[in-house]
């Protein structure tokens, strides 16, 4: 199956392969159980958390795929001091990283 990087501390796995999980393909969940370390690029997270259609196929995104941090930020559209989720991943020695503000999180 494509859609899998190998990396030299895990698999890099693509949206694609998330999507056709999602949807119930039987070789996207065998793809996903073969590898134990498991990561998501920061764009592939913000991708699935768009289309998580409740709560509690948020919590379950949460929990499958980390690193991530919560932090307080103040948002510059409104000014307010506001929870910041943040998905972030190492490459070579730099942190790529992308948030959401959890208020926009818990609207939907």
């Amino acid at each position: 199956m494509s859609g899998t990087v190998v990396a030299a501390s895990g698999v890099l796995i693509d949206s694609d392969v998330l999507i056709w999980f999602a949807r119930g393909n039987a070789r996207a969940l065998v793809a996903l159980r073969s590898h134990a370390d498991r990561y998501i690029s920061a764009v592939s997270y913000m991708e699935m958390v768009q289309v998580c259609r409740n709560k509690a196929e948020l919590k379950v995104l949460q929990k499958a795929f980390k690193p991530r941090v919560e932090y307080d930020f103040t948002n510059p559209s409104n000014g307010q001091v506001q929870t910041k989720m943040s998905y972030v991943q190492a490459v070579d020695d730099l942190y790529v990283g992308c948030g959401v503000y959890k208020t926009l999180l818990q609207a939907g």
